[in-house]
């Protein structure tokens, strides 16, 4: 189960699992350290059961920590460049590739999105810890802006 658990944890935008099973683990803790104050000899097997789950989890966290931290550094070199070619040209790169970067990578590993809506650039990627969530680029006030759906 454990396994399990940390499969599914370590892999990009699983990062509301994570938060999920932190939330049970924390009061599946709760309760196994009252069952260990009352019953001694249930000690090493509860402490060495929920040791394990608090190395699986912390695993997951850091890992998604790792994901978030690095998509978010990406993000902002995506959108330097697409402002610098904005500044060179004088009008935004059609796709990422105009712009030098691959575009394939960039949505294959950090699921960022460049496009062009009603002749306007789009710079999006998932946030990710909220499902359902994104940062879009404001071209405009040089900021990210989080949009819930």
């Amino acid at each position: 189960m454990v396994i399990l658990a940390l499969v599914f944890t370590v892999q990009k935008g699983y990062g509301p699992l994570v938060l999920s099973l932190w939330f049970i683990f924390i009061f599946v803790l709760i309760y196994n350290l009252i069952r260990m104050t009352c019953k001694p000899d249930e000690r090493k097997k509860r402490g060495i059961r929920m040791a394990i789950w608090l190395v699986a989890l912390s695993v997951g966290a850091a890992v998604q920590s790792y994901w978030a931290s690095g998509t978010s550094k990406e993000a902002d070199k995506v959108a330097k460049l697409v402002l610098d070619y904005q500044i060179r040209k004088g009008a935004y790169p059609a796709n990422l590739a105009e712009a030098g970067l691959d575009e394939k990578t960039l949505e294959s590993e950090w699921d960022i999105r460049y496009f062009m809506r009603e002749g306007k650039p789009v710079l999006v990627y998932p946030a990710p810890y909220m499902p359902l969530t994104t940062y879009d680029y404001d071209f405009d006030k040089h900021t990210w802006q989080e949009n819930s759906y």
